[in-house]
């Protein structure tokens, strides 16, 4: 209900009101009043009714336009935290493949000395351990906060590095080949960390400019 159709029914229970007490003074109205008193008394308690039912929808939809703001406010909290925590996941997670990418890359050099480029070359077992990754579960939190295509990379990438520390195989040509099965992953999956990292960076961004704007001095009166 408006506020000016509430204004408007409370001026005419006053109206009503007046013209009531006009009556008294009226020859024969005070018997016509006394004999229509019930009726009369239920329009000014109807009257009264609907002033405070207005009144009551007003006070409640204060009160929800309230909560709802609450909420609103809320939720963009909670999506800057994600952001925040989301460009602290990705900087880890980049940090992590650029690992592996430099333990393959210089176990690629060491299969490339003359020594092992002999045919049928044999490699030292114990160079697959020189490409190290950490567990799963100590990055699953920060996979948690990527986007599905990092995830699938990053999990296939370390079936992969994990196929090729594990492997039996001794040769230097099956070595190569099962390094270029996780390095071909690499630059693929960076891409992506650092899309999301720049999402998240643009989140953050949003509540700096807004910040900023509400500093900046309005235009002063002369």
């Amino acid at each position: 209900m408006s506020t000016l159709v509430k204004v408007g029914i409370a001026e005419c229970g006053v109206l009503l009101g007046l013209l009531l007490l006009g009556l008294l003074f009226i020859p024969g109205s005070y018997v016509f009043c006394r004999d229509q008193g019930s009726i009369i008394s239920g329009v000014l308690a109807l009257i009264a009714g609907v002033v405070a039912y207005g009144g009551a929808m007003h006070a409640a939809k204060i009160q929800v336009a309230a909560v709802n703001e609450q909420n609103v406010a809320l939720k963009n909290e909670s999506r800057r935290k994600r952001a925040a925590d989301g460009v602290s996941a990705t900087r880890l997670l980049i940090g992590v493949v650029r690992r592996i990418r430099d333990d393959g890359k210089r176990l690629q050099g060491y299969l490339d000395l003359p020594q092992y480029s002999v045919a049928n070359g044999i490699a030292p077992t114990n160079w697959r351990q020189l490409v190290a990754k950490p567990p799963l579960a100590t990055v699953w939190n920060c996979l948690g906060l990527c986007n599905r295509e990092a995830i699938e990379l990053y999990l296939t990438l370390d079936a992969r590095v994990e196929e090729f520390i594990n492997s039996d195989a001794i040769t230097v040509q099956s070595m190569r080949g099962q390094i270029g099965r996780f390095m071909g992953l690499i630059d693929a999956l960076i891409n992506e960390l650092d899309d999301d990292a720049k999402r998240c960076f643009n989140i953050l961004d949003e509540k700096a400019k807004r910040c900023a704007a509400s500093l900046v001095p309005g235009p002063s009166a002369s």
